[in-house]
């Protein structure tokens, strides 16, 4: 089972608060206070679902915890 993901999130490259800041790790991005998921596109064989609400965000991650067939793989 193949789901590709990709979050849309806060980011404001005139203070440095963007990915693309080399001197900004993720973990120093994701843990800052600034930090807030603006939604999320999902792909999943030939169907693209996108999801706005916090709520439905985290029932669909749950699920995904719940998977044991889903391996979960992060690339920034």
């Amino acid at each position: 089972r193949i789901i590709t993901v990709d979050f849309e999130t806060f980011f404001n490259t005139e203070t440095g608060y963007s990915l693309g800041n080399p001197d900004l790790s993720t973990e120093a991005y994701i843990t800052d206070p600034q930090f807030e998921i603006l939604g999320l596109a999902v792909k999943e064989g030939d169907t693209t679902q996108y999801i706005q609400t916090d709520e439905e965000i985290a029932t669909l991650v749950a699920g995904w915890q719940k998977d044991p067939r889903l391996k979960m793989v992060l690339r920034t």
